[in-house]
């Protein structure tokens, strides 16, 4: 969904005020709905016991790259200049991450077709969750 958003945030890059604002509405509707699919996904996908670790440790990386990738803005414009340099973060780092969620998948895939080849067990055994003695009894 980022990929298709990109193009919408190159023009919000590319047009005048206030059409640059309102062309940010549906990138934002497209590009900004993988946020609560990650999250669902790694709640879903760690046990109880590490839950709220995993979450945090999440939302620790992402603000720490998120946040400090203006960082990167001054040494790409003396190499580009702004506009090529605010085009290679802004839309090009949609583009960047919907080829990591598209090779995450890849991956995902590839490991749930050996696992139901071999016959071996579900990752998560139910959607409900149990303590952390049953747990440590089920390892």
């Amino acid at each position: 969904m980022q990929m298709i958003a990109a193009p919408f945030l190159v023009g919000a890059l590319w047009f005048s005020p206030p059409y640059s604002f309102l062309i940010l509405i549906p990138a934002y509707i497209i590009g900004e709905m993988w946020v609560g699919v990650t999250l669902t996904i790694l709640v879903e996908l760690v046990p109880p016991v590490v839950r709220t670790s995993a979450v945090a440790f999440y939302l620790f990386i992402i603000t720490n790259i998120g946040g400090n990738v203006p960082l990167l803005v001054p040494p790409l414009t003396t190499l580009y200049g702004l506009r090529i340099a605010l085009l290679i973060l802004y839309p090009g780092m949609y583009v960047l991450g919907s080829l990591l969620f598209l090779s995450t998948h890849c991956v995902v895939h590839r490991y749930h077709e050996k696992a139901q080849l071999e016959g071996s067990e579900p990752l998560l055994d139910s959607a409900e969750d149990f303590s952390e003695e049953e747990y440590v009894k089920r390892k």
